[in-house]
């Protein structure tokens, strides 16, 4: 028989305090807590993902697929267009992709489950959101990325993304399953 859950979080209150208690105040399970922290990266980059998060709410499943997970949180989203809406700024220079666009309020979502990685297709998204953002033509006002825990327990950005992230003034929730 494995280790109990509660000498593991005892575990976790020691190395992430930050992060535990603010998975904790989210009424993440004990359970939950130790399935993320055991498939994060380093116990630094579980706190310092935890703590960049602007939230954290209780998902109500994993997700195989990110289509799923943008079903779900399209569901929740009033006037949501479908997914893959295009924006464009720069006049018509730079275009991006959203999971989740509402045209009346200019708020769009960039879906992830899993992890996702800095390099590659997350970082240019990350890298065109800023023009986005900053060109009144493009109808976009505020993106969220909203990373989505996967089937194999993974969730959020790797270091690079977090630090681009950041970097960028994104905000992001973590969706803990």
């Amino acid at each position: 028989m494995g280790t109990p859950i509660s000498a593991k979080m005892d575990l976790l209150r020691k190395v992430s305090p930050r992060a535990v208690d603010r998975l904790k105040g989210a009424d993440i399970p004990d359970s939950a807590i130790v399935r993320l922290a055991t498939r994060a990266i380093s116990a630094k980059h579980f706190d310092d993902m935890v703590s960049a998060a602007s939230d954290i709410r209780k998902a109500p499943s994993t997700y195989r697929y990110e289509r799923d997970a943008g079903k779900f949180l399209r569901d929740q989203t009033p006037n949501a267009l479908p997914s893959q809406i295009v924006s464009s700024a720069d006049g018509g220079k730079i275009k991006r992709l959203y999971d989740v666009l509402v045209r009346s309020t200019g708020f769009a979502d960039e879906i992830k489950h899993g992890r996702a990685s800095g390099v590659g297709r997350a970082a240019i998204q990350a890298s065109k959101d800023v023009p986005m953002v900053a060109d009144e033509g493009s109808g976009v006002l505020k993106i969220t990325w909203q990373f989505f825990t996967s089937t194999n327990n993974t969730i959020g950005p790797d270091q690079r993304l977090l630090e681009l992230l950041t970097k960028y003034n994104q905000p992001f929730i973590l969706w803990v399953a």
